[in-house]
Parts: structure tokens; sequence; C-alpha cells
């Protein structure tokens, strides 16, 4: 008795071990992977990130392009200071924001924003040709927010600069690290760097909440 009680067990213990396995392989499988870095908005005022910590800053040879995200996910990770600036600096303009989001049906754009600074006498710009890459998807500008007087000059004098609220479509992985902008040819990849900064200060920014009482 005991050889065939043996293997009517193991075969049971087959049988059960392959279904559990197919119910979990069903149930992860009907489970979209969340997107990193987006699982949760991080709470405000419990970050220390400077502006300059999450700004692209690159070069052509008559521009300096600075390229500073304004999700909520990221500015979230901001010291109190400066999240109120770049908080404030969204809502002074959220009305002409929300307009042109509308003129292209688009209901939460992606926003950044972007200053031209002029390296020699009357460098010109194109911000059309502002163009981000993410997870192999191409983002080209939708249009634009002006935060200064003479952005639509499409000039700039040397030291001087112009700068604004640029709209994308939205779907870009600001968590990942292969966020490529390119401008005429020249481009920066420096975000690899900035995703990680992003990474590590997201999870400190959850643990100072959960410690203040504030998650």
């Amino acid at each position: 008795m005991t050889g065939p009680v043996t293997l009517l067990h193991a075969t049971v213990l087959v049988f059960a071990f392959a279904a559990c396995a197919a119910n979990r392989q069903d149930v992860s499988g009907s489970l979209p992977a969340p997107t990193q870095g987006e699982e949760q908005l991080p709470p405000a005022g419990f970050g220390t990130l400077r502006v300059d910590d999450i700004a692209l800053l690159f070069e052509t040879p008559d521009l300096r392009i600075r390229v500073l995200p304004l999700d909520e996910r990221v500015i979230r990770l901001l010291s109190p200071d400066s999240y109120a600036s770049v908080a404030g600096l969204k809502r002074v303009k959220r009305a002409q924001i929300e307009e042109a989001a509308r003129q292209y049906g688009v209901a939460d754009p992606a926003l950044f924003s972007v200053s031209f600074y002029g390296l020699r006498e009357r460098a010109t710009f194109s911000p059309e040709e502002l163009t981000l890459q993410s997870r192999g998807r191409f983002f080209r500008p939708l249009a634009f927010v002006a935060l200064s007087p003479g952005w639509g000059e499409r000039q700039v004098d040397q030291r001087g600069s112009a700068q604004a609220i640029v709209l994308y479509e939205p779907g870009m992985a600001l968590f990942w690290e292969d966020l490529l902008v390119t401008y005429q040819g020249y481009s920066t990849a420096a975000w690899s760097g900035i995703a990680k900064t992003l990474e590590r200060e997201r999870v400190s920014v959850f643990a100072r909440a959960a410690a203040a009482g504030k998650q």
C-alpha cells in the first residue's frame, strides 16, 4: 500500500503545484507592472534637492539651453522653498497652460521650463526643434507659454535670455535613465544621473514623511 499511496500523493502534489503556478501566472499577467517612480505622488515639503539638481544644461555654439521638468512627481522632491517657487510659476500660468493644452486636445501635458541663453550677439533660437526622447518615443513641442517678454522674437543677445513653459504630449518616463534632450543635432544624456538622484530622493522623501506622520 505504501508505494501506490506515495505515488498518488506525489501525483496530486504535482497537479496542485502546476495549478498554483498557472494561477500565479494568470494573476500576474493580468496586472500591468507599475511604471517606475509613478506609483504614488510624493508629499511636498520633505525634499532637499535644488532646482539645479534637476535641470539639464547643455550648449550649442550660439546658445546655452536649460531644461527643467515641471512634473509634480519631480518638483515635489525639491526643498520647500524651491518647490514653492516652481509650483508658483505653474500656478501663475495655469490658465494659459490649460488653454494651450485644449487647443491640442491634451488633457495633461508634460511641462518643461526652457531657457535659451545667448553666447553671442543676436543669437537666434528655434524652440520647435527642442525634442525629447523617452523609452524609444519622440516628443516634439506642442505649444509655448512665454515667461519672458522677448520669447516671441526668437533671438537673444549675448548674456541675454528667453524663457517659456513648453508643452509636450504626456507619457515620458522621468524616473527612467534614458531621457534624451536634443536641439539642432546637439544633445545631452545627463538625465541618466538626474534620474538616479530623483529615485534616491524619492525614497528619502517618503521616509521623512512617514517619520513625521504625514504620509
